[in-house]
């Protein structure tokens, strides 16, 4: 039993062909393909390619990464006062807050316990002169929760920062032991030219 029409086996394999010489195209060559010219020397792990130019921008990049990462254990500490003090303040906030809704709570309780002393018809009078305030309630949570939240979120993310890359990025570490590695090299060669 055929699961597809002859005419698409046809397809099929030129699929499979088309995937195979693409794969084949995006590997790098290796050192006994024709047209390899890349000198290698041996290290622990395998074999390191040693014909890599950097050009004035990727040496600028380079000196940028290193900047970086000069100044990260100043700013690492920035970092954590930033985000000790946004987290302070935060609680603060969120206390302060929390009392004036308590003491509006306790108001609350002591307007209705006169307004039950009153009588009926006297009441109502009362009643709406106190109304329009949940429109002040309801616009004081509605500016204080993002605010609050932008500055959760700025200390949270900047405690996070610090304590994942508190040693430094280790791409950046990386890439900059790569480029001087690569830079000692090529200023070998030319010494030795």
């Amino acid at each position: 039993m055929q699961l597809w029409p002859e005419h698409w086996e046809n397809e099929v394999v030129c699929l499979v062909n088309l995937v195979e010489q693409s794969d084949a195209a995006l590997l790098p060559p290796s050192p006994k393909q024709p047209g390899y010219g890349g000198t290698s020397r041996s290290t622990r792990g395998g074999t390191f390619e040693a014909n890599m130019q950097f050009t004035p921008r990727e040496i600028k990049l380079i000196e940028n990464l290193r900047k970086q990462q000069r100044f990260w254990p100043k700013a690492r500490y920035i970092f954590l006062c930033s985000g000790i003090l946004m987290s302070g303040l935060c609680a603060v906030l969120l206390s302060l807050a929390i009392q004036a809704f308590r003491e509006d709570a306790k108001f609350k309780e002591v307007l209705m316990s006169e307004l039950e002393e009153l009588p009926p018809d006297q009441i109502g009078k009362h009643i709406l002169q106190f109304l329009p305030r949940w429109h002040e309630e309801a616009l004081g949570v509605a500016l204080f929760v993002p605010f609050w939240c932008i500055f959760a979120v700025f200390a949270i993310s900047r405690l996070t920062i610090v304590t994942i890359y508190w040693r430094g990025h280790p791409d950046r570490i990386l890439l900059l032991k790569l480029a001087e590695a690569q830079l000692s090299q090529t200023s070998g060669d030319k010494h030795d030219t």
